[in-house]
């Protein structure tokens, strides 16, 4: 599979992970290479290796003007921070072995529900690795199919840390 193809399939998942529209944010739209840029920094790390989850947090654009991102493949955790002050993509790779902790910030209310069986919420977590921490769906803009996946990831990432043990 050549790197366009791999690009532009990172590209979908990227966006399928958010609710608004990378487009259409300020940071992208006054820096009209910055996503592409993004996209082949990420292609070019984690190449043909299928993402398992992946999470955005843009909660500093509108004050910092930066982002995170991390994507996790079967081995890996890919992260990538924009620091608008350098117009930089710092992108880092650490082991899923590396895992110090998972920590719980919030799940679903499953004892709330007025019909059983229904909840209200979502899980996030925040992931320890001995040189980063990841928070987990990323930010409060995380699509919902983005938030479904998570659930089902948590599961793995706890795998994760009980092989560490």
């Amino acid at each position: 599979m050549e790197l366009i193809d791999i690009g532009n399939a990172l590209q979908a998942q990227l966006f399928g992970s958010r609710d608004d529209d990378f487009d259409e944010l300020p940071v992208f739209k006054s820096n009209p290479t910055l996503l592409s840029r993004l996209v082949s920094k990420l292609t070019y790390s984690v190449r043909d290796a299928p993402p398992r989850y992946i999470a955005v947090d843009m909660s500093h654009v509108a004050d910092q003007g930066g982002f995170d991102i991390a994507v996790y493949t079967d081995d890996l955790v890919f992260h990538l921070t924009y620091d608008p002050m350098v117009d930089h993509i710092t992108t880092t790779a650490v082991s899923r072995g590396s895992i110090k902790s998972v920590e719980l910030l919030s799940a679903p209310n499953f004892m709330a529900g007025t019909v059983p069986g229904t909840y209200q919420g979502s899980v996030e977590v925040m992931v320890s690795y001995e040189t980063l921490n990841v928070k987990l769906p990323g930010d409060n803009r995380a699509s919902e199919r983005n938030r479904r996946e998570l659930d089902a990831f948590l599961v793995s990432l706890f795998r994760d840390l009980a092989r560490t043990r």
